[in-house]
């Protein structure tokens, strides 16, 4: 039985614009681009906010449980479970803590 044969399509060939060479590229990470005084101004100028921002942002993303509380953690409006007694690291504008105390109150009521 013979193998049928199959029709190859010719090979395309691509016209390159003039000038063109393939050692050259525009996405070359060699190829020596130097940034002005500005780039360099407002890199150095987002990571010093960045270094400075670091720790106060620390600070107001962590939340302290305490052993007679728990907290009630809201992501998005749905509930993500009661967490405690911990430390809890909460996403600003994304999760919201409620603090709830478990101690017994009492009141005296008068007669």
């Amino acid at each position: 039985m013979a193998t049928p044969a199959y029709h190859q399509p010719p090979p395309t060939t691509v016209q390159m614009p003039p000038g063109y060479s393939e050692h050259t590229d525009d996405r070359d990470i060699h190829n020596d681009v130097k940034y002005g005084c500005m780039s360099y101004l407002l890199i150095v100028i987002g990571y010093t906010l960045a270094v400075l921002l670091f720790p106060f942002l620390i600070c107001v993303n962590l939340k302290v449980v305490q052993e007679y509380q728990r907290a009630v953690v809201f992501r998005l409006g749905r509930i993500r479970g009661a967490k405690g007694p911990e430390i809890i690291f909460a996403l600003p504008c994304v999760d919201v803590v409620y603090l709830v105390d478990l101690r017994i109150v009492s009141f005296q009521v008068p007669p």
